[in-house]
């Protein structure tokens, strides 16, 4: 029994009631502000020569979800080692030639850079932050290069405190709560893909993108919830491989029941009484999926899968007195039913091994797609922004110099991996503004009369709680995340501390102009161009499709993944390739219809049951996409040459052989309907 009533009970009585969503908010600002000053006391104790660095460090790894935060944490953990090792050694090297440690530098933050761009969620953040934390150890002693050894341990051992507090603190007190949260999504990830596949062909053609655009991008955001949660729970860990498989087995899902409508839609339903009869059971089992994995256990479902797959296996219009092009529309309608079914079926059992204790399995790896282009000319715009400021840095001989390269060696890194980083640079200088009044009111208004170490935790609780709880929104991520690495900077929390407002306004100069270098840098140094970047996307797509007919091909994983990622780079409107329209959508999936029937034509160039000559006009064919962006009309030749080919082939009354030749015919003619159609990537002019 509660002696005490629980404290938002107590507001709502008050007429002050609190949503959970902000609950969970006040939780993790609470958490956050904990962490820091326990991190800031534990770094005066040791008479760290710049405690406010451990407090900085967990405002900068602080995330709602403990598993994003323990993510972050580690990659910090090793972004700081990275920085602190390149830091020595450009002082080591070039302290007495600043001309060449400005060169040095520059070069160093631009490889950073273009690593970042390479790299993946938090793997990112640890190339941004090598980069950055060699200016900050390297800056901070290039005047007294003697130092550069204290500099470097203060800055590492601070880092290191931040990093102990916050995950010592999120381990006590943050809910745990990953794991459930991403087998939710993938729960609902199973019956969104069910919904899609027994959603009509004769439905709506707005309704059906949109939930098959929906549907790419929960799957993609899935794979990033699986690491984080992978990363806070070791339960999970065990399970990663598990549902990165599930995530693939549903992306086939998606592929199987885009293939089965393309051929619907072009070339109608067969009317053959069974297979009607198969096509309305597995329908009605789709309608019912989604309910009953509340209520069921998978392997229920399992077993009616396998009752499906079977009724569909006893299907043989092979052996019906059938047009050609009637046989060949009944085979492809079955494999394609079969296929979505046992993508499904695969999902379903790597959903039922989430549940188990253990697995012992190899990894699976989503493999996504990766803009060398981007990645090169932000490691360049980089490099050159930097040693411009750096320049101007030697020139002026500027005291506070070295404070403004540090910044905007941030901005032109860590904002480097978003999608508009060109955009973020404005909405950072107005943080930043925000910033420096608030430190100048904490400082000089507050700290300047705080008589111990708890007057001076409740002074900074009222500018970063308020922070952090900005920081579980949306719509203020951004100006938050940024507040606190102006704000902490400018207030310098030191033991003892200096109050010298002369400093403290050159220091907020210095980081107005480095926050303005690097926000100019993005619009005057090789400004993103967002034509040529949906043009190298295109080519990309091109890329893979040529890749599938080589003799060394990607794994169907592999291809599938990397592709949607790409079909919703150019389909999302905030993403420098995107458009706000929907042929980039319609386009790309086309592709990956394309693809995925490479992919099928590959495995009957190699069937036996087909005659030589047909095998090699299917090769032929194959080997012709790999020229398929430089020569897309060779391609298209060599398939019609293969389609005649088959055509050609009298298969005789077998049945097996019928249904060789009723699988290669199907597999050419879609080919060639989608080198032909509407939506064909080798018809569609770059959008400007």
């Amino acid at each position: 029994m509660r002696l005490l009533p629980d404290f938002y009970e107590v507001l709502a009585a008050w007429g002050l009631p609190v949503s959970a969503p902000l609950r969970a908010a006040l939780g993790f600002a609470l958490r956050t502000w904990i962490s820091g000053m326990l991190a800031f006391w534990i770094a005066c104790r040791l008479q760290l020569d710049s405690p406010q660095w451990a407090l900085l460090t967990v405002l900068i790894v602080a995330r709602p979800q403990t598993g994003m935060l323990l993510s972050r944490a580690v990659y910090r953990l090793v972004g700081t080692v990275l920085g602190c090792g390149f830091g020595l050694l450009l002082v080591i090297l070039f302290a007495q030639t600043p001309e060449l440690f400005v060169g040095a530098f520059a070069l160093l933050i631009g490889l950073c850079t273009l690593w970042a761009n390479l790299l993946t969620n938090f793997r990112s953040y640890a190339a941004v932050l090598a980069g950055y934390t060699s200016a900050i150890v390297s800056l901070g002693a290039i005047a007294n290069p003697e130092t550069i050894f204290d500099v470097a341990m203060a800055r590492g051992s601070a880092t290191l405190i931040g990093i102990a507090c916050s995950v010592v603190v999120a381990a006590l007190f943050a809910p745990q709560s990953a794991r459930e949260q991403v087998l939710a999504g993938l729960k609902s990830a199973i019956g969104e893909a069910a919904r899609r596949a027994c959603f009509s062909w004769h439905g709506d053609d707005m309704e059906r993108k949109r939930m098959g655009r929906h549907l790419i991008e929960h799957l993609i955001g899935l794979n990033t919830l699986v690491e984080f949660a992978s990363a806070e729970s070791g339960s999970f860990r065990v399970h990663r491989a598990t549902a990165d498989s599930l995530l693939v087995h549903l992306f086939g899902v998606i592929s199987a029941k885009r293939g089965l409508d393309a051929h619907v839609v072009r070339r109608g339903m067969p009317e053959y009484p069974p297979l009607l009869e198969a096509r309305d059971a597995c329908f009605a089992f789709l309608q019912t999926l989604p309910a009953r994995l509340d209520e069921e256990d998978p392997t229920g479902l399992l077993y009616q899968l396998a009752d499906l797959r079977a009724r569909l296996g006893t299907l043989d219009p092979e052996s019906l007195p059938l047009p050609p092009h009637e046989l060949v529309s009944h085979r492809i309608v079955i494999d394609r039913l079969d296929e979505l079914l046992r993508e499904l079926g695969d999902a379903l059992k790597e959903w039922a091994r989430l549940h188990r204790r253990r697995i012992d399995r190899p990894p699976v790896r989503l493999n996504f797609h990766r803009d060398h282009r981007a990645a090169l000319i932000n490691g360049l715009r980089a490099a050159l922004a930097t040693a411009a400021i750096g320049a101007f840095w030697i020139a002026t001989a500027w005291t506070h110099g070295p404070g403004a390269l540090v910044i905007s060696s941030v901005l032109l890194s860590l904002f480097s991996t978003v999608p508009r980083p060109d955009r973020v640079g404005w909405s950072f200088l107005q943080a930043a503004g925000v910033a420096i009044v608030a430190a100048y009111v904490c400082k000089f208004c507050l700290l300047s009369h705080a008589s111990d170490f708890a007057v001076y935790a409740v002074d900074m609780g009222l500018f970063l709680i308020p922070c952090c709880v900005m920081l579980c929104y949306p719509r203020t991520t951004g100006f938050a995340a940024a507040f606190p690495l102006v704000f902490l900077a400018q207030v310098s929390s030191a033991n003892p501390m200096q109050f010298n407002a002369v400093d403290f306004l050159n220091t907020a100069i210095a980081t107005l102009v480095g926050v303005l270098a690097g926000t100019l840098a993005y619009q005057l140094v090789l400004p993103p161009d967002p034509k040529t970047a949906r043009r190298y996307v295109v080519q990309r797509i091109l890329d893979s499709l040529e890749a599938i007919s080589r003799e060394r091909c990607p794994s169907f994983e592999d291809w599938t993944t990397r592709m949607y990622d790409r079909i919703i780079r150019l389909s999302d409107p905030e993403n420098l390739s995107g458009t706000h329209t929907d042929e980039w959508l319609d386009t790309g999936l086309g592709s990956v219809d394309l693809g995925c029937e490479l992919f099928r034509l590959r495995s009957l160039a190699d069937d036996e049951r087909l005659p030589r000559e047909v095998r090699q006009a299917l090769q032929s064919a194959r080997a012709d996409f790999t020229r398929l962006r430089d020569r897309p009309q060779q391609a298209l030749a060599a398939t019609r040459r293969a389609l005649a080919a088959v055509l050609g082939w009298e298969p005789g009354d077998r049945h097996e052989t019928r249904r060789a030749w009723a699988r290669a015919t199907g597999v050419v003619e879609e080919i060639d309907a989608r080198l032909n159609g509407p939506f064909s990537i080798l018809n569609r002019p770059v959008p400007a």
